[in-house]
Protein backbone atom coordinates (compact mmCIF):
# COMPACT_ATOMS: atom_id res chain seq x y z
CA UNK A 1 0.00 0.00 0.00
CA UNK A 2 1.13 3.09 -0.82
CA UNK A 3 2.10 5.77 1.54
CA UNK A 4 -0.20 9.55 2.20
CA UNK A 5 2.78 11.35 0.84
CA UNK A 6 3.52 8.71 -2.12
CA UNK A 7 -0.38 8.95 -3.22
CA UNK A 8 -0.14 12.66 -3.00
CA UNK A 9 3.30 12.55 -5.41
CA UNK A 10 0.85 10.00 -7.67
CA UNK A 11 -2.36 12.23 -7.99
CA UNK A 12 -0.74 15.47 -8.58
CA UNK A 13 0.48 13.87 -11.69
CA UNK A 14 -3.12 14.39 -12.91
CA UNK A 15 -2.46 18.37 -12.27
CA UNK A 16 -4.53 20.46 -14.83
CA UNK A 17 -3.32 24.07 -16.02
CA UNK A 18 -6.74 26.14 -15.64
CA UNK A 19 -6.28 28.95 -13.67
CA UNK A 20 -7.70 28.06 -10.10
CA UNK A 21 -7.08 24.67 -9.82
CA UNK A 22 -3.28 24.41 -8.00
CA UNK A 23 -4.87 24.81 -4.77
CA UNK A 24 -6.57 21.70 -5.62
CA UNK A 25 -4.31 19.33 -7.57
CA UNK A 26 -0.75 20.96 -7.67
CA UNK A 27 1.86 20.73 -10.09
CA UNK A 28 4.12 17.44 -10.16
CA UNK A 29 7.39 18.23 -8.61
CA UNK A 30 9.97 15.58 -9.11
CA UNK A 31 9.02 11.71 -9.89
CA UNK A 32 7.77 9.01 -7.80
CA UNK A 33 10.20 6.41 -6.42
CA UNK A 34 11.27 3.89 -8.78
CA UNK A 35 9.31 1.19 -7.09
CA UNK A 36 6.04 2.91 -8.28
CA UNK A 37 6.90 3.49 -12.00
CA UNK A 38 5.37 0.01 -13.14
CA UNK A 39 1.80 1.30 -11.21
CA UNK A 40 -0.66 2.53 -13.64
CA UNK A 41 -2.58 5.98 -13.66
CA UNK A 42 -5.62 7.35 -15.11
CA UNK A 43 -5.44 10.65 -16.98
CA UNK A 44 -9.20 12.08 -17.89
CA UNK A 45 -8.67 14.41 -21.01
CA UNK A 46 -10.69 16.96 -22.65
CA UNK A 47 -10.18 17.85 -26.04
CA UNK A 48 -10.37 21.25 -28.49
CA UNK A 49 -9.31 22.34 -31.31
CA UNK A 50 -9.04 25.05 -33.43
CA UNK A 51 -8.34 25.98 -37.39
CA UNK A 52 -7.94 22.49 -38.72
CA UNK A 53 -6.14 22.58 -41.57
CA UNK A 54 -8.79 21.05 -44.52
CA UNK A 55 -7.88 19.12 -47.77
CA UNK A 56 -8.29 21.23 -51.12
CA UNK A 57 -11.72 22.44 -51.69
CA UNK A 58 -13.69 21.18 -48.18
CA UNK A 59 -14.92 23.34 -46.15
CA UNK A 60 -15.04 21.05 -43.20
CA UNK A 61 -13.44 17.76 -42.15
CA UNK A 62 -14.26 14.88 -39.75
CA UNK A 63 -11.82 15.24 -36.76
CA UNK A 64 -10.52 12.82 -34.16
CA UNK A 65 -7.68 13.08 -31.91
CA UNK A 66 -5.51 10.46 -30.35
CA UNK A 67 -3.53 10.62 -27.36
CA UNK A 68 -0.76 8.07 -26.54
CA UNK A 69 1.22 7.97 -23.56
CA UNK A 70 3.90 4.79 -23.29
CA UNK A 71 1.75 1.91 -24.66
CA UNK A 72 -1.62 2.95 -23.75
CA UNK A 73 -3.67 4.68 -26.26
CA UNK A 74 -6.99 6.78 -26.08
CA UNK A 75 -9.58 8.15 -29.16
CA UNK A 76 -11.96 10.74 -29.03
CA UNK A 77 -14.86 10.11 -31.24
CA UNK A 78 -14.80 11.44 -35.12
CA UNK A 79 -17.13 14.09 -35.27
CA UNK A 80 -18.55 15.12 -38.28
CA UNK A 81 -18.35 18.76 -40.61
CA UNK A 82 -15.66 20.93 -38.05
CA UNK A 83 -12.68 22.90 -38.80
CA UNK A 84 -13.37 25.76 -36.20
CA UNK A 85 -13.78 25.82 -31.97
CA UNK A 86 -14.06 21.83 -32.08
CA UNK A 87 -15.20 20.72 -29.33
CA UNK A 88 -15.36 16.94 -28.00
CA UNK A 89 -18.19 16.93 -24.74
CA UNK A 90 -17.22 13.66 -23.67
CA UNK A 91 -14.19 13.23 -21.03
CA UNK A 92 -11.66 10.32 -22.29
CA UNK A 93 -9.54 8.44 -20.20
CA UNK A 94 -6.24 6.85 -20.47
CA UNK A 95 -4.47 4.26 -18.04
CA UNK A 96 -0.89 4.96 -18.60
CA UNK A 97 2.21 3.92 -16.71
CA UNK A 98 3.40 6.17 -13.33
CA UNK A 99 6.94 6.35 -15.89
CA UNK A 100 5.23 7.19 -18.67
CA UNK A 101 5.10 10.74 -18.67
CA UNK A 102 4.84 11.98 -21.78
CA UNK A 103 1.64 12.46 -24.09
CA UNK A 104 1.75 11.98 -27.83
CA UNK A 105 -1.50 14.13 -29.30
CA UNK A 106 -2.36 13.54 -32.75
CA UNK A 107 -5.28 14.97 -34.72
CA UNK A 108 -6.81 13.06 -37.63
CA UNK A 109 -9.29 13.13 -40.18
CA UNK A 110 -11.42 10.69 -40.77
CA UNK A 111 -12.56 12.01 -44.15
CA UNK A 112 -8.93 11.91 -45.32
CA UNK A 113 -7.75 8.25 -47.58
CA UNK A 114 -4.83 8.51 -45.45
CA UNK A 115 -5.90 9.36 -41.93
CA UNK A 116 -4.31 6.50 -39.85
CA UNK A 117 -1.13 8.20 -40.87
CA UNK A 118 -1.90 11.38 -38.84
CA UNK A 119 -2.95 13.24 -42.16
Amino acid sequence: SLEKSEVRILNSMMAVSAVGTRDVLPLRVGMPKENHWSQDIVYYITIAADGLVLPDGADACSPFVKVTMGKSSAMTLVKEKAANNVEWPNTISLRAKVIDRTAKIQIFNNDAPDSEDGH
